[in-house]
Parts: C-alpha cells; sequence; structure tokens
C-alpha cells in the first residue's frame, strides 16, 4: 500500500515493514534517475544491526549509523550490485542514539 508520495518520494507499507524510495540523482540527458531504498525500523539497535548484517553479507557502508537532521536515527549502505540502502528509525520511534 502507499502511504505517502511527494514529489521525489514514495512510502509504501508492506504489513510490519515500511519502504521509502526517492531519486538522488538523475543523469544528465537520461530518463534514468538513481534511487535510494529507504527501510524503517523500529529502534536504533536495529539500524546498527541491519548496517551490520549488510556488511558481513558483502555490503559496504557508506553513512555509519547517526542521528539524522530530519531528528530520526539513520545509516545507509550499498549492496553488492551498489545500490544505497537507508536504514532508519524515525524520530517519533526513538528520537535518541542508544
Amino acid at each position: 500500500t502507499v502511504t505517502s508520495q511527494k514529489e521525489n518520494l514514495v512510502v509504501m507499507n508492506f504489513g510490519e515493514f515500511q519502504f521509502g524510495l526517492y531519486a538522488t540523482e538523475k543523469a544528465a540527458n537520461s530518463p534514468v534517475t538513481k534511487i535510494t531504498l529507504s527501510q524503517n525500523v523500529p529502534h536504533n539497535r536495529a539500524v546498527r544491526a541491519v548496517l551490520q548484517s549488510a556488511a558481513q553479507a558483502g555490503g559496504r557502508i557508506v553513512t555509519s549509523p547517526h542521528l539524522a537532521t530530519w531528528g530520526g536515527y539513520s545509516g545507509c549502505f550499498a549492496d553488492p550490485d551498489g545500490h544505497l540502502w537507508e536504514v532508519a528509525c524515525p524520530a517519533n520511534l526513538e528520537p535518541s542514539a542508544e
């Protein structure tokens, strides 16, 4: 179910999982836009756990877990194919780093 759609962001709910897709860059003279996949998790410790699991599975940490400027807690990794994944805990769930 699509729960939110803005200019460069679409948020979808799949049961207890929520994913967001947002455009991060558009190549010149190309209809293709790079995207970052975003997964919301319920706790700051889950952000760290997902990033650790991704790194152990061959992913590359792009941004270490941190308090984000938008108020939540997030980090980012690139999967082995180079796709970017943000893992985030929204500020309304757990606003401070553990």
